[in-house]
């Protein structure tokens, strides 16, 4: 015996609306287990005198291979269901916020977005694209300069350049300096904010920082925390801090709340069930050293 089924997943947003529907079709053959054809026999060579006792097991041991086998069909349907969904992970995330009227992983340009003082921070960050690769940059010049992580930028010797505006350009990569995973960009001057790095000694341990960055696609987003540590990690000097950095944080500032200036640009973090708390991010010191053309310190904004 032949059984078809199909089972479908929708979702909608508040207004019922729906978004995406994701379905799959399948069939599942269903034959007697052997047990069963055995009884089965057994009744008729009984001439039915066994029935009483062999019908309810029959009944039981079919139902429970058939359960089995919907139960095995309804698992691999949902496997092939998540892994679908997940595939269409950022087409899904970009349709509920287009819906909203917003930009993915932003605020709906519907909604009043509350004054922050730390604006003049996070309108120096920007969002930056290398194919599937996202990550996080910050503006450190007037004239358009950017740094970030060579691990970012990746091969490519032009990235995709978003501002906090909404606004995106296309940035040069002039400098890359591998050994410390740092990037220099280059765009068109944009009149925002920059950001000005500190001294090795402005980072002390004990610090009050904030990182910003992309974490997971969610842009311009600020966690906070202390300078951990300042270690060496083979030749360069490295902040550690318990700020949360994640997936996509790479490249953002590590910006110190005493002086408002960057005391490094975040790289890496232990994975959350290895270690909590435990973030890295290149000293500022390894910064001015790999790329001299950036205003010292001593400059102020």
């Amino acid at each position: 015996m032949c059984f078809s089924y199909r089972f479908g997943l929708g979702f909608r947003d508040a207004a019922g609306t729906e978004l995406v529907k994701y379905a799959v079709d399948g069939t599942v053959e269903y034959s007697n287990p052997l047990s069963v054809q055995a009884l089965n026999i057994l009744t008729g060579l009984s001439m039915l005198v066994l029935a009483p006792f062999t019908v309810p097991a029959i009944a039981e041991i079919a139902g429970d291979h058939a359960v089995s086998l919907a139960e095995d069909a309804l698992r691999d349907t949902l496997d092939r269901i998540v892994a679908d969904v997940r595939r269409d992970h950022g087409k899904f995330r970009r349709l509920v916020c287009e819906r909203r009227g917003g930009a993915a992983g932003g605020i709906p340009k519907t909604m009043p977005v509350p004054a922050s003082k730390y604006d003049d921070f996070l309108e120096a960050v920007v969002v930056i694209r290398t194919g599937q690769r996202v990550g996080t940059g910050f503006l450190v010049s007037s004239d358009g300069h950017i740094l970030s992580n060579s691990h970012v930028v990746g091969l490519e010797r032009s990235v995709s350049v978003k501002l906090r505006t909404g606004e995106t350009s296309i940035g040069a990569v002039v400098a890359i300096d591998r050994s410390r995973d740092l990037a220099l960009v280059k765009v068109q001057p944009t009149g925002l904010p920059w950001l000005s790095l500190a001294a090795l000694e402005d980072g002390g341990i004990g610090t009050d920082v904030i990182a910003v960055g992309t974490p997971y696609g969610f842009d311009w987003s600020v966690s906070r925390g202390i300078v951990s540590a300042i270690r060496r990690l083979g030749d360069v000097v490295v902040i550690q801090t318990d700020a949360a950095i994640n997936l996509g944080n790479s490249g953002g500032p590590l910006i110190s709340l005493q002086t408002g200036r960057v005391v490094g640009v975040n790289t890496l973090s232990f994975r959350k069930d290895v270690a909590e708390g435990l973030g890295f991010a290149v000293s500022s010191q390894e910064v001015l050293e790999a790329f001299p053309e950036i205003e010292p310190p001593s400059r102020s904004q």
